[in-house]
């Protein structure tokens, strides 16, 4: 077992899971979860002064350290995005804890080329069935049992048709598409960028800047939805309703800098509960 020590402004999981950012994950309680990352999974639990992991240490600084982001400093993040705008203070105060999660690349791509027009209980629900028939069997916690999400390899046989009778609907040739895409190297995903990643069918400004921020590590990117266009257009003046997605993401770039996807979590919550009528 590794006992983590950690104030709860510094990491809070469960905010994290409910985030968005990630779609494979167990909440067995209030203060008990399941952590899955590729081949690994791994039980934590809340405790007194911080979080227990059900691993050996050595697993916990080279698998579950990076991908909860733990060598970031997010006192000092948080204080550079309040410096850029102060407005997002008190929503930053209510989200401490909550970080961007270093994940799989090809999971992330195509997870969310699965979000697209999706509620989150359903994107995880598909993404599972998913895993359930293509990915690997890693074991079980709670009666409940837990698989990898597939590898490009283990998909490369699924055609557009498999992936319809899988209820992914109009994503199926794109899903099919990013296999191809990642097996025949022509996007090397470990090193992509926006334009590379936006040669697969389906995917646009959005779902590649997903892909970088929370598959690749570009604390730069800074996706836009509806509501955060929604969100954005609200809050600075310098952006009118004709903007493009392309004008909104650089404008928060510009504004927020390396930190610029960190930001946009807050912006999203921030619109969530100050602005629901816009």
């Amino acid at each position: 077992m590794y006992v983590l020590k950690i104030e709860d402004y510094d990491l809070d999981i469960l905010k994290i899971l409910q985030s968005g950012q990630v779609f494979r994950y167990e909440i067995l309680s209030e203060d008990s979860f399941v952590l899955i990352y590729q081949d690994h999974y791994v039980v934590v639990s809340k405790i007194d002064g911080g979080y227990q992991f059900e691993c050996e240490p050595e697993e916990f600084q080279s698998i579950w350290y990076p991908y909860l982001g733990l060598d970031l400093d997010y006192q000092a993040i948080n204080q550079s995005i309040i410096h850029a705008d102060a407005r997002f203070e008190g929503v930053i105060k209510e989200q401490m804890g909550l970080r961007i999660l270093r994940q799989d690349p090809f999971e992330m791509l195509m997870t969310f080329i699965i979000s697209q027009s999706k509620a989150i209980p359903q994107i995880r629900k598909l993404v599972n069935e998913l895993s359930v028939k293509y990915g690997r069997y890693l074991g079980k916690v709670e009666s409940i049992p837990i698989y990898a999400f597939p590898t490009s390899q283990a998909l490369n046989h699924v055609k557009e048709e498999e992936f319809r009778d899988m209820k992914f609907g109009y994503r199926a040739p794109y899903l099919e598409d990013a296999v191809r895409l990642v097996n025949c190297d022509l996007v090397q995903l470990s090193k992509a960028q926006l334009p590379m990643l936006k040669q697969i069918k389906g995917v646009g400004d959005k779902v590649a800047s997903c892909v970088m921020l929370f598959g690749l590590g570009d604390l730069e990117a800074f996706p836009v939805d509806v509501w955060m266009r929604k969100t954005m257009i609200y809050l600075y003046d310098d952006l009118g309703v004709k903007s493009k997605d392309i004008d909104i993401q650089n404008y928060g770039k510009k504004m927020f800098g390396k930190y610029a996807g960190i930001a946009q979590q807050y912006i999203f919550e921030y619109g969530r509960q100050i602005i629901k009528n816009l």
